[in-house]
């Protein structure tokens, strides 16, 4: 049997995929409060006192890697293209548009659903 090469990866893996789920309502918090950007995601998760993944600060490029690990994860907040088309997409305010465009979708859907 072949030797697992970093036994700790699988793990480490899973408990990003945890964090990152449980970070969607804190991001559409943020994008719902005015945050507009990859910084100001960053900003707002720190200011509210929510701990990256090793307990340090958030940054706009650890918010970036946040995204696209919920969009790997096929997670049904993000908007409909594939994963690979989201982290392929450059612009860092085009994904944080889509991403609100999408909340706002779903806003609209439970008050046609209320009504």
């Amino acid at each position: 049997m072949k030797p697992i090469a970093n036994p700790g990866a699988s793990s480490t893996k899973r408990k990003a995929n945890e964090l990152a789920l449980r970070l969607i309502p804190d991001i559409d918090a943020a994008l719902e409060s005015g945050a507009g950007g990859l910084a100001e995601i960053a900003d707002w998760l720190n200011t509210h006192g929510i701990p990256a993944q090793r307990g340090g600060l958030w940054r706009p490029e650890t918010v970036r890697r946040l995204l696209r690990r919920i969009a790997a994860l096929g997670h049904s907040s993000l908007d409909s293209r594939s994963a690979s088309d989201w982290q392929r997409a450059r612009a860092p305010t085009t994904r944080v548009a889509d991403f609100k465009a999408r909340i706002a979708r779903r806003k609209a859907e439970r008050v046609a659903l209320a009504n």
